[in-house]
């Protein structure tokens, strides 16, 4: 019999013939085997407790006669007996942390064995294990989203546990919840920006310092988007200018020309709007941008550019003072800035010709090559927007 450990054994034969008869027993014999010191294996019942775990130590040895538990700070390197010796099986103790009034932190336990010769363990082997806080913090309350452009801003209650070390923030997409802080959020505000057009759902969670997070908050949603604006056309004569649009339903549109706001309307319970501005002399640049009733602000629409080159307006104080075969005719001065002069008519003809510009400079607020057809003296033809277009006939439009 090989292989025997410490202990005291008791052997007896008997006898079996090939039909499996088997004889009565033979004497006992009785030995004792103390071959080497007693020596334990120790395991936990867990790495992380936060009151205490269950701590248990094993032999194959059976000539155990006591095992003394012990503790100790990993960082130190005195040994604490934890509790009385056991004096028999099962070798098993509580480690009561909490109890003992221990801080927070690694402990090494190990057990000490001593045989019934009293021979005691030389080299009993530890484990460790870490006493921390397990109870995560309360999930943050009163979570809201507020949108402001492409932006949007997470707000929620401040949570009142005194170890707490921030809070985290998720995006929840299809079941998936991504964080979106690389580190903890110590303000009680996140923002996240560079948002594409869509919707979107967010959640926020507390994190202690001792690595615990709370469950998610309750979510909130998000609505990103670009409204639009639309123009019947880009170059009017009449300042008076009825523009249409899409946004949130019953949000306020704001529209902006030139930057500054010059008219709000209310979109209707499908989302349409409509809006009557005067335009400025000049270019237009139209944008719109919508509000929600909760504050929530939409980004600003593609702008619409519309010039508005007005006529101008009609002479007054027109006299006439006749010697002869001659007409001398008088008027008010109209005051506009851009006024190139006057055309008379005598009963319906145009009395003055068109005189040649002998020089000017013609520019346009689109990208071409043919805006110096502008300079001709024929009240039907004008410059295009296509660079490929060729040089107007007289009286014929580009």
């Amino acid at each position: 019999d090989k292989n025997i450990p410490d202990g005291t054994f008791s052997y007896q034969l008997y006898a079996m013939d090939s039909a499996e008869n088997i004889s009565l027993p033979s004497n006992i014999v009785t030995i004792q085997v103390d071959a080497h010191a007693p020596h334990m294996t120790i395991t936990a019942g867990s790495y992380y407790f936060d009151e205490y775990v269950t701590v248990t130590a094993k032999s194959a040895d059976l000539d155990i006669a006591q095992v003394q538990f012990q503790y100790k700070k990993t960082s130190s390197s005195t040994w604490v007996n934890l509790g009385t010796a056991l004096t028999c099986a099962p070798w098993e103790i509580q480690f009561d942390a909490k109890s003992l009034g221990l801080p927070y932190g690694k402990y090494d336990l190990r057990a000490v064995a001593k045989d019934k010769s009293g021979r005691t363990d030389t080299a009993p082997v530890k484990t460790t294990v870490e006493y921390k806080n397990l109870t995560p913090p309360a999930s943050p309350q009163n979570l809201s989203a507020s949108v402001n452009g492409e932006e949007v801003t997470l707000q929620w209650n401040q949570n009142s546990e005194p170890d707490l070390s921030g809070y985290n923030a998720y995006s929840l997409v299809n079941g998936v919840n991504t964080r979106l802080n690389a580190s903890v959020i110590t303000g009680l505000t996140y923002m996240i920006s560079g948002l594409a057009d869509g919707n979107y759902k967010y959640a926020v969670s507390a994190a202690d310092q001792s690595g615990n997070e709370s469950a998610l908050s309750g979510s909130v949603s998000a609505h990103v988007y670009t409204p639009t604006i639309e123009v019947p056309s880009t170059y009017v004569y009449d300042p008076y200018l009825t523009l249409t649009g899409t946004a949130d339903p019953s949000s306020t549109v704001d529209i902006f020309d030139n930057g500054n706001v010059v008219k709000s309307a209310t979109a209707d319970s499908e989302g349409f709007y409509y809006a009557e501005i005067i335009l400025s002399e000049g270019d237009n640049e139209l944008e719109a941008r919508a509000t929600d009733a909760l504050g929530n602000i939409s980004k600003p629409s593609a702008p619409a550019m519309v010039i508005c080159n007005s006529f101008p307006p009609v002479p007054t104080g027109l006299n006439a003072a006749v010697s002869d075969h001659n007409c001398l005719l008088t008027w008010d001065q109209v005051t506009v800035d851009d006024l190139a002069g006057y055309n008379l008519y005598r009963d319906g003809q145009l009395v003055n010709g068109p005189s040649a510009a002998s020089s000017g400079t013609a520019s346009a607020s689109v990208n071409c090559q043919a805006a110096c057809f502008a300079f001709d003296p024929y009240l039907s033809s004008g410059w295009s927007s296509d660079s490929n277009a060729s040089e107007p006939q007289p009286g014929q439009p580009c």
